[in-house]
């Protein structure tokens, strides 16, 4: 009998193990890779502004855009941007206004007033703007009448008018080719900026003189709107929610079926903050073509498939402790996705999924710098 039991004990195990290695070899086989992790809302996104922020941004003369009580994140970044810039342009262009209202009373040749004009309209970008923006809103009213202010000089410049899908334009050019141009759609707008046009042609020193005078107040009062909409804007922002780009290698040949939750994890220093729920939101195959994950879905990735999940929180306050770990420098987290599986008697189970922790935050692109700097000298 013996020598029957162990031939048969020996195929109960290679069965067995066969079974075994077939398991194996058609299990699901996760790679999770974490990719980045950022604040804010996706571009579409709604945010409260409130009935300050919509006052300010009316008022705030460098700005196409004005702010509604809810407003999309793009227009609030894109009001900011603008913001930005003003705050870091506006003293040097007063001082450079300044200088040019100094300097007006000394151009005398026709070549030192193209010059002067062309350096008003480039370098004194901001400046110059806000002298049309002016104009445009009626607070900047010039003279129509110009008789007896030609004098002896030639023009310095020769204006052209046209017509370009009902809209008319009139360009200001100086020799040999460098052009500015005004849109102007509607007869009362014409009436407005006719008069600066004019002005700029025969060097109208009073009227620029003036132009120029406006421009300092206009910068001054915009650079303050610029920093109440600075800080007021900075507080929605940073209120957004997270986003983290995950990317997911399933090496096994069987199709991943993922909850459309996961969890954002600390540790190190950050090892008491709360645990933040993520919810998958869009779906990047390899070829970066998106796919929407509707709500309460499952995530489903393919064998030897490669994908990147994007995942976004609730809206964060500020003042949250993982928003304030986050902008005071790295954050080192982790993400956990929830996986089912077939348990033994049909059941269904999960199986969780970590990544390796990983350093993120507000100065993620200096560290990296320095982290590259550092690792170039050992090698």
């Amino acid at each position: 009998m013996v020598e029957y039991v162990i031939p048969l004990a020996a195929a109960l195990v290679g069965g067995t193990a066969g079974f075994w290695l077939l398991s194996i070899r058609d299990r699901v086989r996760l790679n999770l890779n974490l990719i980045s992790i950022t604040k804010g809302r996706h571009p579409d996104d709604m945010a409260d502004v409130g009935d300050r922020m919509v006052e300010i941004s009316e008022s705030f003369r460098l700005s196409d855009l004005d702010l509604e009580k809810h407003a999309t994140d793009s227009k609030i970044q894109c009001i900011r941007s603008r913001a930005k810039d003003v705050q870091a342009e506006a003293p040097g262009q007063v001082d450079f206004a300044r200088e040019m209202r100094r300097r007006i009373w000394h151009c005398r040749s026709t070549e030192d007033k193209i010059d002067f004009m062309t350096e008003l309209m480039n370098d004194g970008e901001l400046t110059f703007r806000e002298i049309t923006t002016g104009v445009r809103r009626n607070e900047l009213v010039l003279s129509k009448e110009t008789d007896g202010k030609r004098g002896e000089a030639s023009d310095i410049c020769s204006v052209e008018t046209q017509t370009i899908d009902g809209s008319k334009s009139v360009a200001i050019i100086f020799p040999p080719d460098r052009r500015h141009s005004f849109t102007i759609d509607s007869p009362a707008l014409e009436d407005r900026v006719l008069p600066l046009v004019e002005a700029i042609k025969i060097f109208d020193k009073e009227a620029l003189d003036k132009c120029l005078g406006f421009a300092i107040d206009a910068i001054k009062y915009d650079q303050s709107r610029a920093d109440i909409l600075m800080g007021g804007l900075r507080e929605i922002v940073d209120s957004g929610p997270f986003r983290v780009d995950l990317m997911i290698v399933n090496k096994g040949n069987r199709a991943a079926v993922l909850s459309p939750y996961a969890a954002l994890t600390t540790s190190g220093a950050t090892s008491s903050l709360p645990v933040e729920i993520l919810r998958i939101e869009t779906i990047l195959d390899s070829e970066n073509e998106p796919t929407e994950v509707p709500a309460s879905s499952f995530v489903s990735i393919g064998p030897h498939a490669a994908v990147t999940l994007i995942l976004r929180s609730d809206p964060i306050e500020a003042s949250a402790p993982l928003a304030a770990a986050y902008d005071k420098g790295i954050l080192s987290c982790s993400i956990a996705l929830a996986r089912l599986k077939s348990g033994i008697s049909g059941n269904l189970k999960y199986k969780v999924e970590k990544t390796v922790h990983k350093d993120f935050g507000a100065d993620f692109d200096e560290k990296m710098r320095e982290k590259v700097l550092q690792l170039a000298d050992h090698h």
